[in-house]
């Protein structure tokens, strides 16, 4: 059974629990909620009865500081993280990318569709296991924005 939260802990649960209830009935298929560091996403499929899976596994976020990008799944299927098994992943967490540079595959339908990073900057927190099945839209990794500390100053010889 679960314990209520003590009175200095957030009821995050129920929070998402009467967001859900608020929401049964409407039109509404994606909401997204900040207030501090806590976010909390949901998203619905028009016409699917109930609450999707990728509702059901979002989870709020307390820790992330709201100025990450964060890299969505541009279609629903199965994501992969490296380009091969016996490869290194496309990249980890203090990895640096541009916009453009690959960062996944998600394959959908026997065709394999690259996941690109839209910002410059270094990756934070990779959210999804390689070969795990993601729905269109729900978060893959997250980028801090900024330049590459590494990089030689531009104009600098």
């Amino acid at each position: 059974m679960d314990e209520p939260p003590g009175d200095d802990e957030p009821d995050y649960a129920g929070l998402v629990r009467g967001l859900l209830e608020d929401l049964a009935g409407t039109s509404i298929t994606s909401l997204e909620l900040r207030q501090g560091e806590l976010r909390v996403a949901l998203r619905r499929v028009p016409g699917a009865g109930g609450v999707s899976p990728a509702t059901e596994a979002t989870v709020v976020e307390k820790s992330r500081p709201l100025h990450w990008h964060v890299v969505e799944a541009p279609l629903t299927g199965i994501v992969y993280t490296r380009p091969a098994p016996d490869e290194e992943p496309y990249v980890q967490p203090g990895s640096h990318v541009e916009p453009d540079d690959v960062v996944g595959l998600v394959e959908t339908m026997k065709m394999y569709n690259e996941v690109t990073a839209d910002v410059a900057g270094t990756v934070r927190e990779i959210v999804v296991e390689n070969g795990s099945l993601v729905e269109a839209g729900q978060p893959l990794l997250y980028v801090e924005p900024g330049d590459d500390p590494q990089a030689p100053p531009a104009g600098g010889v």
